[in-house]
């Protein structure tokens, strides 16, 4: 049984955190981190890439600010793109 001059919860909980508040914090950081990656994981969508086959209609070239950019037209499923 605890004497008359016995800390208090309160007094307890104060000295574990001035102990040890550096520690938890930082699992519990830690924690937060690793549950923010799972979630961000599940909400990823899980589907298989489409694959399509098309043909190369042309090639060119277009001068920016950054330098010379270089693309191909593909006749895909009944239209042009370009990539």
């Amino acid at each position: 049984m605890a004497g008359p001059n016995a800390p208090s919860l309160k007094e307890t909980v104060r000295f574990w955190w001035i102990r040890n508040g550096e520690k938890a914090g930082l699992v519990f950081v830690l924690a937060m981190i690793a549950s923010l990656c799972f979630l961000v994981l599940l909400a990823r969508p899980h589907y298989d890439p489409l694959i399509h086959t098309g043909v190369v209609a042309g090639f060119g070239s277009s001068s920016t600010d950054t330098g010379t950019e270089m693309y191909a037209r593909v006749y895909v499923d009944r239209r042009t793109t370009t990539v």
